[in-house]
């Protein structure tokens, strides 16, 4: 990997296991959600030994210590988040995670994947939040997004 492209941690919240997933307590594994998800990846530059999967129905943050040791490693920019979904993005409001990035959920039912441009334009925003700390031209700024009624996922 070119060392121009390092970062830290990523976190990556999903909803909940499918029935395809290879493992229940990994999200995504074995699916074609995960093969879309690591596309994206690779066209973030990311470095996928630094990513971490969650699901949002193991309540991952619940506990207020490890909420606590996530908000201060984000603040550090040691870690970044990004939930799948709505569902995996209203889970970490709830959690209060200080600051996350929403990608839709890579699931091929979700009808937002169809406009590659609306894709291209998410993807390059959230490598800007890897990269620079940068969420809608604010350092280190809560991502609150709107639902998305085309999001079926």
């Amino acid at each position: 990997m070119n060392s121009k492209y390092l970062h830290g941690l990523i976190y990556i919240v999903a909803d909940q296991p499918a029935n395809k997933n290879l493992s229940p307590s990994v999200p995504l594994v074995g699916t074609d959600s995960y093969k879309t998800l690591l596309v994206w990846l690779g066209s973030m530059d990311v470095d996928v030994s630094r990513v971490r999967f969650y699901n949002q129905v193991d309540g991952p943050f619940d506990n207020p210590l490890s909420r606590a040791t996530l908000n201060q490693a984000v603040k550090l920019g040691q870690i970044k988040v990004i939930a799948l979904g709505q569902k995996a993005s209203g889970y970490l409001l709830k959690a209060n995670v200080d600051e996350f990035f929403v990608l839709p959920h890579p699931s091929s039912k979700n009808r937002i994947l169809n406009d590659k441009q609306y894709i291209a334009t998410k993807l390059g925003a959230c490598r800007k939040y890897i990269y620079e700390g940068v969420i809608d031209g604010e350092p280190n700024a809560l991502i609150k997004e709107e639902v998305d009624v085309s999001e079926t996922v």
